[in-house]
């Protein structure tokens, strides 16, 4: 009789605990269960004494369509633009702007606006992180050959009609600076960047990963809420450094050739425009790396933010340059000098 008691006792300290998704906050022989809250579980585990709910902070649907709103006005500006840019070719503001690099001013922003979409990649805690991954990867290539792309086109056209003055003042006579002369100053730079993030992608590339911020037990519901948050991370300076070089190095120099053309009419040239695009920029950067800090452990916010300073700084960019243009070419036929001061060169630029 007591062998049999002994048993029983054992057994019963065996089988006293609750099973899958029911919990008891101790562990006493007079176990009572209690089904997990809505929304947490036992993460699969039996005789538990509290339940785990998950906080994720993903990005709420409407933080998302906004997103894809701006993708969409943007691209609409660039294909708006890209349409006004051809039907109007034969109006010397449009063909003194310089077609081919016109063009691909609006390719760059088309392909740096791309980039809020990637923004928008998430992956769950049970989740595979490998397509978020990939999205956190594609950030930095779609932005800066975007961005470079726009600065090396307006850099490329700048020193075009840079030369084409240089050439006219010293040998006073008719020249012709060909378009396709200074494809390599979009070239290089684009090469030069993608040196740089296939490295990157090659040696540590940018991964996604969820990271814990808190955990907190409700005593009186036996709730363990875990909150975390999903994050591109591995940005590593090495890599970062030569990009952020190649950005602000492209501005500066465009800067400095718009400047040494500033004699040029406003309608043949953007110093002025690109200048103010330039101190634009900053100032979106100025205001927004500051705000990205504060908020980095909240996904809209965050999102909010980059997807923001990619939208103003694109849609921005292509206002300052063409509202200008088209403003010009509406205007009624005027003096159709090139210079603000009367000049006596005579210049030839050819497609």
């Amino acid at each position: 009789i007591e062998k049999v008691q002994n048993e029983t006792a054992l057994l019963e300290s065996k089988c006293d605990t609750c099973p899958l998704d029911t919990f008891s906050m101790s562990n006493s022989r007079n176990l009572q269960c209690t089904t997990c809250p809505a929304g947490s579980t036992t993460e699969g585990e039996i005789g538990s004494t509290y339940c785990v709910q998950m906080e994720l902070n993903l990005l709420s649907p409407g933080i998302l369509v906004m997103g894809y709103v701006f993708v969409a006005l943007s691209w609409c500006f660039s294909l708006g633009y890209f349409v006004w840019i051809y039907r109007n070719k034969e109006h010397p503001v449009v063909s003194m702007g310089q077609i081919e690099f016109l063009t691909l001013f609006c390719l760059g922003t088309f392909i740096s606006s791309s980039s809020i979409i990637a923004l928008g990649g998430e992956a769950l805690v049970s989740e595979d992180n490998t397509m978020a991954s990939r999205s956190c990867q594609a950030i930095p290539f779609l932005y800066s050959c975007g961005w470079v792309l726009m600065y090396s086109s307006l850099t490329a056209k700048s020193y075009r009609l840079f030369k084409v003055l240089q050439n006219s003042r010293n040998r006073i006579k008719r020249v012709e600076v060909r378009a396709k002369d200074m494809y390599y100053i979009v070239a290089v730079p684009i090469l030069l960047v993608l040196v740089i993030l296939v490295a990157w992608q090659l040696t540590d590339p940018i991964v996604y990963e969820r990271r814990e911020l808190s955990r907190d037990l409700n005593p009186i519901t036996g709730v363990l809420t875990i909150s975390s948050v999903g994050l591109c991370t591995n940005f590593q300076w090495k890599f970062l450094g030569p990009l952020i070089a190649v950005h602000v190095l492209l501005a500066v120099v465009t800067n400095i050739i718009l400047w040494k053309v500033r004699d040029v009419r406003d309608r043949y040239q953007e110093q002025r425009v690109v200048a103010m695009a330039s101190i634009y920029i900053c100032e979106l950067l100025l205001l927004g790396v500051p705000i990205l800090f504060a908020v980095r452990d909240s996904s809209d916010a965050r999102y909010i933010v980059l997807a923001g300073v990619v939208f103003l700084t694109d849609t921005g960019s292509l206002s300052l340059v063409f509202i200008p243009k088209i403003m010009y070419q509406r205007e009624r036929a005027g003096s159709l000098t090139i210079f603000r001061k009367k000049k006596t060169n005579e210049l030839h630029v050819s497609s």
